[in-house]
């Protein structure tokens, strides 16, 4: 449990969704409340939280020794689990700017109000550019899980 929100928030700044908390929100509303109760309740809670603490990631609630650094996605990662998570061979989609973009910091208003929309792009490997790196991190995710079938099952209930 405790290597599964840094592993969503890697998920999540590298492949990130359009209006993911309505997704997850849409996938919470129409589960039957087995379902919300049970494992896939907790995993959407995680990813819920992963997404929001990746929207709300500024310097200051990283922590004061990020101050004088740039926000990237290692950053982020960094800042839940000290020591990081083993990212050898995987893609990164998002570069510093674009994690300092407006889509992820701020509303298109300019204020400090977060926006709810990420950048665009498939979950999991749906991307353009579909590498081996989103099918490892696939696997270390299916593999964190226990069961595939519950990654493919929330993968597919997000995406619709």
């Amino acid at each position: 449990a405790d290597s599964l929100l840094p592993l969503l928030v890697w998920a999540v700044i590298n492949t990130p969704m359009p209006h993911a908390f309505a997704a997850v929100d849409f996938v919470k509303q129409m589960s039957p409340r087995e379902h919300t109760c049970s494992e896939l309740g907790y995993y959407l809670a995680c990813l819920e939280a992963a997404l929001a603490y990746v929207v709300d990631a500024t310097e200051d609630s990283i922590g004061s020794q990020r101050h004088s650094e740039p926000l990237t996605p290692e950053g982020l990662v960094a800042s839940v689990v000290p020591g990081g998570i083993n990212t050898t061979g995987l893609k990164t989609s998002l570069s510093p700017s674009e994690m300092q973009s407006p889509e992820i910091g701020t509303s298109e208003s300019g204020s400090s109000r977060p926006s709810t929309e990420l950048p665009a792009n498939d979950l999991f490997g749906q991307a353009q550019d579909h590498t081996q790196g989103d099918d490892v991190a696939r696997e270390q995710l299916a593999t964190l899980l226990m069961e595939e079938r519950i990654v493919d099952d929330l993968v597919e209930s997000l995406t619709l």
